[in-house]
């Protein structure tokens, strides 16, 4: 019923959609939590409606429905539609339960919201834990902690060679930041031993980002090296 309605619902034909609709409706009322995640994610995004127009507040109780039920994702969905104090109940609650978004989200939020030392610490914790599980967001965050950039954290020291670890364990998952970052540290022999091969190879990964702000400075390192503007 469920995987019925998670295939529909990627449709953009009406009558699909709708069909969708009704088996994920169903699903819910009978307590399936990943049901209630789709249907949040479909209202989110605006697929039920013509043209497409996102409905947050449907998506909010969907998400919450699937997140009294116990699916994490639906826990951190939720959080980052909720003003700063409701966000952090559920992102907590997604991270106790294991779940590395909920853990990054829950340390970006301790960690840049504003608050004490403590929490400041706190969200250094849980972003270490999140890039333990092998998170590459938090892999890249935490080697710019680590970096120096960023927020300061109490009792936290600056350490290049953590860093690179880190950058380095980011860019196996294709993480870009963490490409950029480890390639640049690669070309400047900062932590780790200068190799110019290894570092063109992170960095044409980095310069194929959609994101301007990481492929254009990989491009013009790139191009510093001689390797053109261009990634291969």
């Amino acid at each position: 019923m469920t995987n019925l309605g998670a295939l529909l619902i990627e449709s953009r034909d009406r009558e699909e959609l709708q069909e969708a609709l009704r088996w994920l409706l169903t699903a819910t009322e009978r307590g399936d939590a990943v049901a209630s995640l789709y249907l949040g994610g479909a209202y989110e995004q605006g697929r039920l409606t013509l043209p497409n127009k996102p409905q947050p507040k449907e998506a909010k109780h969907y998400y919450e429905l699937g997140a009294r039920a116990g699916n994490t994702e639906a826990m951190v969905r939720l959080g980052m539609l909720l003003e700063s104090a409701e966000a952090e109940k559920w992102f907590r609650r997604a991270a106790q339960k294991g779940e590395a978004l909920g853990m990054f989200y829950l340390a970006r939020l301790l960690l840049y919201a504003g608050g004490s030392d403590r929490r400041r610490y706190e969200g250094y914790d849980w972003l270490k834990r999140a890039a333990a599980e092998g998170h590459a967001p938090s892999m890249n965050n935490l080697g710019m902690l680590l970096l120096g950039r960023g927020v300061p954290v109490p009792g936290v020291e600056t350490d290049v060679k953590k860093a690179a670890l880190w950058f380095r364990a980011g860019a196996r998952k294709a993480h870009a930041g963490a490409a950029l970052s480890i390639g640049t540290l690669l070309v400047e022999g900062r932590g780790v031993r200068r190799d110019l091969d290894a570092a063109r190879a992170h960095l044409r990964v980095a310069a194929r980002s959609e994101d301007s702000r990481i492929a254009a400075p990989a491009q013009r390192i790139l191009q510093r090296l001689g390797q053109g503007s261009k990634p291969r």
